[in-house]
């Protein structure tokens, strides 16, 4: 399925949620250039994977990505997926029931998705708050939900030094970094 489609399902299925959080409509929408980086940390720190954003953050974006990691990813997969507009994700593949049409993306239909505690406030539609409140699932009682937050603070640290550097250099620069904060949570 390619990225248009995604986005075109993702718009008609946006209206049912009034939590209006999606990244999708920021203002580097048509630019080609990097927007940032996406991050996938479990929940003691280590980062397992990133991936540099074009445009806005979009939930297509972070739905291939998540693909790629679970298939890089070895079994047993995680049972969450925390994510701050995981509401949009959610729906995205739940419409389209991408586990259904892949063997790749079979690994979603056993994941739970849920909002982390620091974007929960953000989302008011009912919907959300039912089926992907943090405090929902007796398994994230004690789970720091934040991680990816508080990694993507740390990585901002760099940010000066990262928007000077080629797509090479960018990418090497970050895998050194990752690499060396995991091994300060090893």
């Amino acid at each position: 399925m390619n990225k248009f489609v995604l986005e075109k399902s993702l718009e008609s299925e946006n209206k049912i949620i009034s939590c209006n959080t999606e990244k999708s409509k920021g203002i580097c929408d048509f630019k080609s250039r990097t927007k940032g980086v996406v991050l996938s940390v479990y929940n003691c720190g280590i980062v397992t994977g990133y991936r540099e954003l074009f445009g806005s953050e979009s939930c297509s974006q972070i739905l291939m990505f998540y693909l790629d990691m679970g298939h890089y990813l070895k079994k047993p997969y995680p049972k969450f997926l925390i994510y701050d507009d995981a509401c949009h994700l959610k729906k995205m593949v739940d419409k389209n029931m991408i586990w259904e049409k892949s063997d790749r993306a079979s690994f979603l239909k056993d994941i739970n998705f849920a909002i982390d505690r620091l974007h929960i406030n953000n989302h008011k539609d009912s919907w959300c708050l039912k089926n992907l409140h943090p405090e929902n699932f007796s398994e994230l009682n004690g789970i720091n939900s934040v991680v990816c937050e508080e990694t993507n603070y740390w990585l901002s640290g760099f940010k000066h030094n990262l928007k000077h550097m080629n797509h090479q250099r960018f990418n090497f620069f970050l895998f050194v970094i990752l690499n060396m904060f995991n091994n300060t949570k090893i």
